[in-house]
């Protein structure tokens, strides 16, 4: 994340500290795959609403974001023995245990693929041999696509920086790190957002028993 996107991020969650309903996305994730899962870790976690979910459902969970002022202010107002929030840059190396499950939600869309590519990598030695990612993001497909200035093929910032995800790269990608695909899907429907109904893809991925990345 650069300095222009840390900054509207920091805008925003000035008026948007508490956090909200939660998404349609972590619904889905526990009701079809997070039965037999004890530790969460959400990477890009903004005002908390995905992660105080879970923890209210009875996971573990640790949840990242780059914002400093928000994460300070969740750990003050919503931090229990189940759910702490740590600021971190996952353009940098991670320090922060291993997990059954993470979970990234519009959050590979708000970096580079050079970043995409080395921190997907790093990661996956924080997930535990059997354990699952558990992403959803905006398509190539999108209609968003295609608008606001184009810094690249499927780059664009509009009000902030987007990147729009490939279903077929990011499934690739994650085969390559020794995962098996166990669910993928792309379509409108999955993320309305006031008047907005926005192509996403969602992929759940398992890595290997043997997998030691």
């Amino acid at each position: 994340m650069n300095n222009d996107q840390k900054r509207y991020w920091q805008s925003y969650y000035r008026t948007h500290r508490d956090p909200g309903a939660n998404t349609a996305f972590s619904q889905f994730c526990l009701d079809k795959f997070l039965s037999g899962c004890g530790s969460l870790l959400e990477i890009g976690c903004g005002n908390g609403r995905d992660a105080v979910f879970f923890a209210a459902n009875g996971l573990d969970v640790t949840a990242l974001d780059q914002i400093g002022e928000e994460i300070d202010y969740l750990n003050r107002t919503r931090a229990t023995d189940k759910l702490r929030f740590i600021e971190a840059d996952i353009s940098e190396p991670l320090n922060v245990g291993s997990f059954d499950c993470i979970y990234m939600r519009f959050s590979l869309h708000s970096v580079s693929a050079g970043v995409q590519e080395r921190f997907l990598g790093g990661l996956n030695g924080h997930l535990n041999e059997g354990g699952l990612y558990l992403v959803e993001a905006r398509s190539v497909k999108d209609d968003m696509y295609s608008a606001g200035v184009q810094i690249s093929k499927d780059e664009n910032i509009t009000d902030h920086y987007r990147r729009y995800i490939d279903k077929e790269e990011l499934a690739s990608t994650l085969k390559n790190l020794g995962h098996r695909i166990i669910y993928q899907t792309e379509s409108r429907g999955l993320a309305k957002y006031g008047d907005e109904d926005p192509v996403v893809i969602r992929i759940a991925s398992q890595k290997a028993q043997n997998c030691r990345a």
